[in-house]
């Protein structure tokens, strides 16, 4: 599914088999578009973090100017997740009689343990940045972990959309069922701590139900967002790329190119440029979407250098835009 050209989408996500140049052509497409005179923001959401190294710069959990037109951000998902448990058990200890606090605190220190937290977290600093982001940048690009922790990631939302909804359900009916037992008893008194507490919690899981809804639908837009698959013309990585793609399209994502990375030149081996048409032409068989092959650089894939001589590969292919 593909309904907008990739130069028209204000959010791209970057993924693929670990080692095949996501965090490369992320940039590149982030200078590609800079060059347009837009503001970008790239983020890397690996924890690998090779966005620094990349350009050669310190980038961390701040808005770091890269190149003109180009900022970087390094979301650190251990942190994220450490300061996002923080922040919620803070905000439980406010809502509950201080003999409970000790509780509270070893529920949470447990919680930072369980599955899915650091992919929960991650989501709602995901969330926030997207939200945030497209008021101050004209694209955000996204330069994603390896594909199964993406994948995991992008159905996110969804699920904690799920699970707020449940919880939203089960305080109804706690609600619900209290206001009747006062009614039995003629209780008309005013709202006491837990009343207030509860009200506070509603506001709470409403707020967060919400952000999840806004970022479900950013993520499905198809004029909006699109998801890059980059690849290899390699056996593993072509199968990869073409499992993501399935898992794209079945989870709303549109894909407005693959990227086939390191393309062999002429003077290549004969088996070589063999092994990659075959490669390529399977995956331009299976995918509905334009097919780019950026050549091989035989050069050091560093430093700002290598971002510019990326760049320009990646316009080539693109057609110049």
């Amino acid at each position: 599914m593909s309904t907008a050209p990739w130069h028209d989408r204000r959010i791209l996500f970057f993924g693929g088999k670990g080692g095949v140049g996501k965090t490369t052509l992320a940039s590149a497409m982030a200078m590609a578009k800079a060059r347009r005179g837009e503001r970008v923001l790239v983020v890397s959401t690996d924890p690998a973090h090779n966005l620094g190294h990349l350009w050669d710069e310190t980038v961390g959990s701040g808005q770091v100017p890269l190149t003109n037109g180009v900022w970087g951000t390094e979301l650190d998902p251990a942190e994220i997740a450490r300061e996002h448990v923080r922040a919620v058990s803070r905000t439980v200890r406010g809502l509950m009689p201080e003999h409970l606090h000790k509780r509270v605190d070893d529920y949470f220190a447990l919680t930072l343990e369980a599955p899915g937290t650091h992919e929960s977290a991650l989501v709602d600093a995901m969330g926030r940045l997207v939200l945030e982001g497209l008021e101050e940048y004209d694209t955000l690009v996204f330069d994603t972990a390896p594909t199964g922790h993406t994948t995991r990631l992008l159905e996110m939302p969804r699920l904690m959309q799920m699970w707020t909804d449940g919880l939203l359900a089960s305080r109804d009916r706690a609600d619900r069922f209290s206001d009747a037992i006062r009614g039995l008893d003629g209780d008309r008194r005013a709202p006491d701590a837990v009343d207030v507490r509860n009200s506070r919690i509603r506001h709470l899981l409403e707020e967060r139900r919400t952000r999840f809804i806004q970022v479900q639908e950013i993520l499905g837009d198809p004029v909006l967002t699109g998801f890059m698959v980059v690849t290899l013309p390699e056996r593993l990585p072509t199968l990869e790329s073409l499992a993501l793609h399935e898992q794209l399209c079945a989870l709303g994502m549109g894909v407005p190119a693959v990227l086939i990375n390191r393309c062999s030149g002429p003077d290549a081996p004969q088996w070589r440029i063999d092994e990659e048409a075959r490669n390529i032409e399977e995956i331009t068989a299976r995918v509905d979407a334009p097919v780019l092959q950026i050549p091989v650089l035989e050069r050091p894939m560093t430093g700002l250098d290598a971002v510019t001589a990326m760049a320009d590969a990646l316009q080539t292919a693109m057609g110049g835009r």
